[in-house]
């Protein structure tokens, strides 16, 4: 059974963002996070991210979460997810729920 480990809202721009970055509400990435939630709430922008330790993500590197989706992240080391604003101007508005085993 999962359980919920903490909420983090993130806004995101031009600069990447780290799950171990401080997020504009919430908690940081908790250290024995098993899976992430994640939801690009944003009307218009794309986020870029990536979890590959040699690559950082940007408007035309990385995978792409359009506006409105979102990501199951059940990837090995969440410390490594990274994510930067893909496209448009504004800054980009994020969502995370953080989950146990």
């Amino acid at each position: 059974m999962a359980f919920c480990l903490g909420y983090a809202r993130y806004v995101v721009s031009s600069a990447v963002v780290t799950l171990r970055t401080a997020p504009a509400a919430g908690v940081v990435l908790p250290s024995n996070v098993k899976t992430a939630l994640i939801q690009n709430i944003d009307p218009a922008n794309t986020l870029a991210w990536s979890d590959d330790p040699n690559t950082t993500p940007s408007a035309t590197e990385g995978m792409q979460l359009g506006p409105g989706q979102s990501l199951v992240y059940d990837g090995s080391n969440p410390a490594q997810f990274k994510m930067i604003r893909a496209g448009g101007t504004d800054v980009t508005s994020i969502r995370i729920a953080y989950y146990s085993a």
